[in-house]
């Protein structure tokens, strides 16, 4: 197997998503115990809960636009749900519900965060397996005159007669 190369590129993305990798990894594990929801107060939300995110796009033609940015967050309670939620949460729904003004149309799209983590490891994990840039591809082959490969040799007058 070829090892990659420790190049300059791979160093500084392996850095960045390490960075992303942490800051999400918080962020999941924030998730079981705190729900939080951002909306830019037009119908479109996105939750962070149970180890997941969920995308919701309300339509609904009485529904006026707020244009105001919010962010709400609440306590929440991990069970053996949100566990199942976070490891097999992919989910996609649509749901029409009638209402006394018209229909209202709900869609969401729900997936766990850990495929985004796996994702985010594969930089550092190429960089510790990565050989340095300028390394000897074969040390063993290269390091021929080295003093463990050496034999000793004595000369006649190193040599005492008793």
């Amino acid at each position: 197997m070829h090892r990659p190369v420790r190049t300059s590129w791979i160093s500084i993305s392996a850095i960045a998503s390490f960075v992303a990798f942490a800051m999400l990894a918080v962020f999941a594990a924030r998730s079981f115990w705190s729900w939080d929801m951002f909306t830019d107060g037009t119908s479109e939300t996105v939750t962070v809960t149970d180890g997941g995110i969920t995308y919701q796009h309300v339509s609904f033609a009485a529904l006026p636009a707020v244009g105001q940015k919010l962010h709400l967050s609440g306590p929440s309670s991990p069970d053996s749900r949100s566990i199942r939620r976070a490891i097999w949460g992919f989910r996609a729904t649509r749901r029409v519900l009638p209402s006394g003004l018209g229909q209202v149309e709900i869609s969401q799209v729900t997936f766990p965060l850990w495929p985004l983590l796996l994702l985010l490891i594969v930089m550092p994990v190429l960089w510790l397996i990565s050989r340095p840039e300028g390394a000897a591809a074969f040390p063993v082959l290269t390091d021929v005159g080295s003093s463990h490969h050496r034999t000793c040799t004595s000369s006649p007058s190193n040599i005492k007669s008793t």
